[in-house]
């Protein structure tokens, strides 16, 4: 659910993934900061969710950020945006030896179980990620790499208007470092590219070094960085 507060954009799914459940203040707006800081901070205690605001360098007004701190506002989880450009990528799928892609055009429950399993989700926000994945009215892949019949990658492409986006994107830990992160980022990136998208995007957390690197060496650049100013409990 969404709603438009005076230039800002108040995002609610149940408190599953941070994007989806924080302030995006957009605009300046005309309202006092602090009224609505207040009304953002009543809608998201009234759902359950603890308020947050996800910033950028262009968040607005520019003392959102100074009056969120003297709130008790934490800052966390800092992320990068990055993007490839598609338009001359040869991307040179490499597959390692024994392992397969399944790629699909719906959500199905091979592919909702292996995500949760691999990103050791509770079943509630696996729940409420399912709700989400079901809404989505772009064209999506859902993508699986499987190893001597073993499941052992899962990942998400999100088409539109030109762009595929990268998301959920986990390997199984005693797979990691064969080559598996790459070939499903591949996979999906070619799916995009031969569905007409010119670039692609994905949001890779500060603190993931070998994620950074993996996304360097797949021609990815950071665009701008972005962060949260979440409430902690008991505070205000």
């Amino acid at each position: 659910q969404t709603i438009i507060d005076d230039g800002w954009v108040q995002r609610f799914a149940g408190g599953y993934s941070g994007r989806a459940n924080s302030v995006y203040p957009l605009y300046p707006g005309l309202d006092s900061l602090d009224a609505k800081i207040d009304r953002a901070e009543a809608r998201y205690r009234a759902l359950g969710i603890k308020p947050a605001f996800k910033l950028t360098p262009a968040a607005e007004p520019s003392h959102l950020e100074a009056a969120l701190e003297q709130r008790g506002y934490q800052r966390a989880r800092s992320t990068s945006l990055q993007i490839a450009d598609l338009t001359s990528a040869d991307l040179h799928i490499t597959v390692p030896l024994g392992t397969e892609c399944l790629i699909e055009t719906r959500l199905t429950g091979d592919w909702l179980a292996l995500a949760g399993v691999l990103r050791e989700m509770p079943e509630r926000d696996l729940e409420l990620m399912a709700q989400v994945l079901r809404l989505l009215v772009v064209p999506t892949a859902f993508v699986r790499l499987i190893a001597n019949g073993e499941p052992v990658a899962v990942g998400m492409g999100v088409l539109d208007a030109g762009w595929i986006g990268l998301f959920d994107i986990a390997t199984d830990p005693a797979e990691r470092g064969k080559g598996i992160g790459r070939a499903i980022c591949q996979q999906i990136m070619a799916w995009g590219q031969a569905q007409g998208a010119r670039q692609a995007y994905l949001q890779v957390m500060l603190h993931n070094t070998p994620a950074l690197r993996l996304y360097q060496s797949l021609g990815y650049q950071e665009v701008y960085q972005y962060w949260y100013r979440e409430l902690l409990e008991g505070v205000r």
